[in-house]
């Protein structure tokens, strides 16, 4: 193993437990709440070690959402999926977002209400978590063009479908986060199941 390797190993391994340093820290108080010092204080670093891996707290916090969404978006990716019919892959794909939600119930909490007060603060900038958020759509969109085609659902305007999905999702997301839905999100996929597969509507009549 060449040296340059070895060191980029270690620039990736620490760079890595920054982000999960960073993680925690933004869970426990939101991004205008949290300093630099205090996630160089949970990495146990110095703040200028610290800066070496990233410019600062927007770069630090764009890197923890896209870590997310790449955890998020896994899921869409595992060799299960094909293997499954249409309905399961869905059911499948919902229950493990709903799982990572559970897993990270702080971090989605300091997203939510980061989210409102975020524009002045990356003004002109990218919104990381506006972007997460489009590619999980797009995710979702590429899975129901694969049920149009398969023949699992009628033709439809898959954008437009796909963020009904993930918009029915991340409303019981908020719900949850905010103690209206007292049980595990798992507890609210059938109806989820129900109401994007079947409809809430009657068929027309003749």
């Amino acid at each position: 193993m060449s040296s340059n390797t070895s060191q980029e190993r270690r620039h990736a391994r620490a760079r890595e437990e920054i982000l999960e340093s960073a993680t925690r820290a933004f869970a426990r108080k939101g991004f205008h709440g949290t300093s630099i010092d205090e996630v160089a204080q949970e990495a146990g670093l110095s703040p200028s070690s610290l800066y070496r891996y990233f410019g600062g707290k927007e770069d630090l916090y764009r890197a923890v959402v896209d870590r997310l969404a790449t955890i998020i978006l896994g899921p869409f990716r595992d060799p299960l999926l094909p293997t499954l019919p249409f309905h399961q892959r869905l059911e499948w794909l919902i229950r493990r977002q709903l799982s990572i939600v559970e897993e990270q119930r702080e971090l989605f909490i300091a997203f939510a209400s980061d989210r409102a007060s975020m524009d002045w603060q990356l003004a002109g900038n990218q919104d990381p978590v506006g972007d997460a958020y489009g590619r999980w759509v797009a995710a979702f969109r590429e899975l129901l063009e694969e049920g149009v085609a398969d023949g699992s659902l009628r033709a439809l305007d898959s954008w437009n479908v796909a963020y009904l999905v993930s918009g029915a999702l991340s409303a019981t997301v908020f719900r949850w986060l905010r103690g209206a839905l007292p049980d595990s999100l798992q507890e609210y996929v059938p109806v989820l199941l129900d109401m994007l597969l079947a409809g809430i509507g009657l068929e027309p009549k003749p």
